[in-house]
């Protein structure tokens, strides 16, 4: 699920149609009514892509063209994918304050069609990264390209598959995006990075 908000206006955008009923109820449930819900994949361009539904809980996940088979057991289906630049301008969305996305590898693709947005509103991004889904070469570009648009990293939790997210402060780490960096280019990274980045330049 990637998550985009505003001042006052939530925007939740989630590709698996099993999520986005459960997303709709949950919503409705609270009823609130001001919040924006889409039943499609954010990407780097607008299009469909393959979209593997996941026969458990949590990992449903884009499958990436590289042509290797899904990673897990599940259904597979066409979503629709909009480039987010385009996408929020055309829902008539101006700025954005804040960014929440774990999209199991697919971190890179939704940034790239998010790059017009990040200049213009820097927003605080909270993001899960699966360096082990995407590989060195493009986790290290997707930082290079954040770097680039002034972005650092403000806190940064190390996390390998089925530990906690988070158990205490003490678990939160002050890295910034050049030691991270290194740490992916030396491989001494965990699978799984649970970052806050924020715009200084």
């Amino acid at each position: 699920m990637t998550g985009v908000q505003t001042c006052a206006l939530p925007i939740s955008i989630e590709p698996s149609p099993v999520n986005f009923q459960i997303l709709t109820n949950n919503v409705e449930s609270q009823n609130t009514s001001n919040v924006m819900l889409y039943n499609i994949a954010a990407g780097e361009k607008d299009g469909n892509v393959r979209f593997l539904i996941y026969e458990g809980a949590g990992n449903s996940c884009m499958v990436i063209p590289d042509g290797t088979e899904p990673r897990w057991p599940g259904k597979l289906i066409d979503v629709s994918v909009r480039k987010m630049d385009s996408f929020l301008q055309e829902i008539g969305i101006n700025k954005i304050d804040f960014v929440r996305m774990d999209v199991e590898g697919y971190e890179k693709n939704v940034l790239d069609g998010l790059k017009q947005t990040l200049q213009q509103s820097k927003p605080i991004i909270h993001i899960e990264v699966h360096v082990n889904i995407m590989g060195k070469e493009n986790t290290l570009s997707m930082f290079q390209n954040l770097k680039d648009l002034g972005y650092d990293v403000t806190a940064y939790v190390p996390r390998e598959i089925d530990t906690p997210i988070i158990g205490t402060m003490k678990d939160v780490r002050n890295y910034n995006m050049d030691k991270i960096m290194k740490m992916i280019q030396n491989n001494e990274n965990p699978s799984f990075l649970m970052l806050t980045l924020e715009n200084h330049g």
